[in-house]
């Protein structure tokens, strides 16, 4: 490694679906760009193809594929080859070993709907809607439920409230009940 002055420190290093970026503390030398065999990329442990290669600035841009998705574990590898991430001045990055990475790729998934659902009439005209939360095992990221009502089977339907996770709210009755009316949660 050639340490002119100090060398080019990794502060970041993520990925969001097909790209991933590791940033650098400082502005890299973007006519030294590493070859794709100089980085290993694993999802899950499973090694995935790099098909790209760019430096912008101070990050080094990897594209990948297969693409990562919401909840994949991602380590990187950055083994110096004949042109070496480094700084204008030469002085070259360290190589990286099973470096962690963030993963920011969007929950696609749809969520799953909730489980136990039920309504409670308590005191004061009002109703209590509770059920169990599924999401928290599934990974999507919902944070409540939209309770929408319909005036007919099949018809459409209506909001009418949310219920969020953990919550058992008390909803005033008649902004629900309506003689011969569905009620959904999704």
């Amino acid at each position: 490694m050639n340490y002119i002055s100090d060398p080019p420190e990794l502060v970041t290093a993520s990925i969001n679906s097909g790209s991933l970026s590791l940033e650098y503390n400082e502005s890299l030398d973007q006519s030294s760009v590493p070859a794709t065999g100089d980085f290993t990329v694993k999802i899950n442990g499973n090694t995935v193809s790099i098909t790209n290669v760019a430096i912008n600035n101070d990050t080094v841009t990897l594209t990948i594929s297969p693409n990562a998705i919401f909840g994949d574990n991602i380590t990187v590898d950055y083994t110096s080859g004949s042109n070496p991430i480094r700084d204008s001045s030469g002085s070259e990055s360290a190589n990286l070993s099973n470096q962690s990475v963030t993963n920011n790729t969007a929950d696609t998934s749809p969520p799953v709907a909730p489980e136990n659902v039920s309504a409670l009439a308590v005191s004061g005209g009002e109703i209590q809607v509770s059920f169990d939360d599924v999401d928290k095992t599934q990974g999507s990221g919902v944070t409540s439920y939209s309770i929408k009502r319909a005036t007919n089977s099949g018809g459409s339907y209506a909001e009418v409230g949310t219920v969020t996770d953990n919550e058992k709210p008390n909803l005033p009755l008649q902004t629900f009940y309506s003689p011969w009316t569905t009620y959904t949660m999704c």
